[in-house]
């Protein structure tokens, strides 16, 4: 591909440089519209993706610094004539040889972010920002504010005490950080940390406290990040999500696996499925 990016985690070197759990989340601030406008790239649209969709519409846009060429576009899809809510988006580059799809995916808008760490737009579908890393676009959680406060004492002897169960041993060296979790009877905790001991060389613990600062949840993650997601249970909770080694990983508050994955999309070949 001529995209040429050094392949990183998004923001993780930048999370451990300033000693924070903070990672680069990017605002959308391009809307990309569909008006019929951009016929060329439509008609080359449609010959990758007008056997299985049909309504195919395209738009030009620049995911990279602009450079020689008609080399990238958002394509609008649907099996009905008009689609005009939660449609069908792919993200297409050429890289001199062939179109490739980077990402796919289904959204009320589509909007694209500013120019990331490794070249490319980030791609927002409403509810996350997509980051480039080099070799795939990678989901980012749908928690983007990260108001980190300082944990209660209450909280500190939660955690600690699910740290000690599990290594048997307590440190005083762990740092907490907190984001508040609006629950249906209260506010609980997503507590992540960071720690020498309990930590390993990207993995670490994050936890999740009911409104009474009890442990309803301990899960591995990427740097311990984790946040709330959009979506909620039966019970009017919201769902958890964890960043991991493939994506992201999915929870319901007190589950014990996953409730579903959101894996890092790596480029197709334009108008195959995307398993």
């Amino acid at each position: 591909m001529s995209i040429g990016c050094a392949s990183t985690f998004v923001g993780l070197s930048d999370a451990l440089a300033r000693d924070e759990l903070r990672y680069l989340k990017y605002q959308p601030e391009m809307k990309v519209n569909f008006d019929g406008s951009d016929s060329q790239a439509t008609t080359t649209a449609r010959k990758m993706y007008g056997k299985k969709f049909r309504l195919v519409d395209a738009k030009r846009v620049w995911l990279k610094e602009p450079d020689d060429g008609y080399e990238q576009m958002v394509v609008r899809l649907s099996t009905e004539r008009t689609c005009t809510d939660n449609c069908t988006y792919a993200v297409l580059f050429y890289d001199d040889k062939q179109w490739l799809e980077l990402w796919r995916g289904t959204a009320k808008e589509l909007q694209l972010g500013p120019l990331g760490d490794n070249g490319m737009r980030g791609i927002y579908d409403g509810s996350r920002m997509w980051q480039w890393t080099g070799n795939e676009y990678w989901p980012g959680l749908a928690e983007y504010k990260f108001l980190y406060r300082d944990a209660s004492a209450q909280e500190k002897r939660a955690v600690d005490a699910a740290l000690a169960k599990g290594t048997g041993e307590k440190r005083d060296d762990t740092k907490y950080l907190v984001l508040d979790l609006p629950l249906k009877n209260g506010t609980g905790a997503i507590v992540s940390i960071q720690s020498p001991y309990y930590c390993g060389q990207l993995n670490c613990p994050a936890f999740v406290l009911n409104e009474k600062s009890e442990l309803v949840g301990n899960y591995d993650a990427i740097e311990s990040q984790a946040g709330a997601s959009p979506l909620r249970d039966k019970d009017a909770n919201p769902l958890i999500e964890t960043v991991t080694s493939k994506g992201l990983t999915v929870y319901q508050l007190g589950g014990l696996k996953p409730d579903f994955t959101i894996d890092a999309q790596t480029p197709i070949i334009a108008g195959r499925d995307r398993k």
